[in-house]
């Protein structure tokens, strides 16, 4: 059985990574010029619904999806891209805002629709 069958609260996975660059800032690439992803986090989520957005004073989000994950330390930052398999597809999204409490994380995103 799956961690996220034991947790019906988290029960999808996501994997965020980032564009690896060099000491100058440059986007490291391989041979065909793709760039590479480091992962930063790996882990399972839950949706949340848009009217539990944020309530600190005057922070307003408009994201596609906002994520609850179990709390973590990792270092997420907007832009990053999350790969997000959840019960009826996969879907790529980039990072709007990541939050930690102290009873877990939020991870507010964007769809990349092509």
């Amino acid at each position: 059985m799956s961690e996220s069958e034991l947790n019906p609260r988290f029960p999808h996975s996501m994997v965020v990574k980032r564009v690896s660059v060099d000491a100058d800032g440059v986007p490291v690439t391989d041979s065909e010029g793709n760039t590479i992803e480091e992962t930063v986090l790996s882990s399972f989520f839950g949706y949340r619904t848009q009217a539990m957005n944020t309530s600190s004073a005057g922070d307003v989000i408009k994201a596609d999806y906002k994520l609850a994950l179990p709390k973590t330390l990792a270092d997420v930052r907007s832009n990053d891209k999350i790969y997000i398999t959840d019960y009826t597809r996969s879907f790529v999204a980039t990072v709007l805002k990541f939050n930690t409490f102290n009873l877990g994380s939020n991870i507010w995103a964007n769809e990349i629709k092509n």
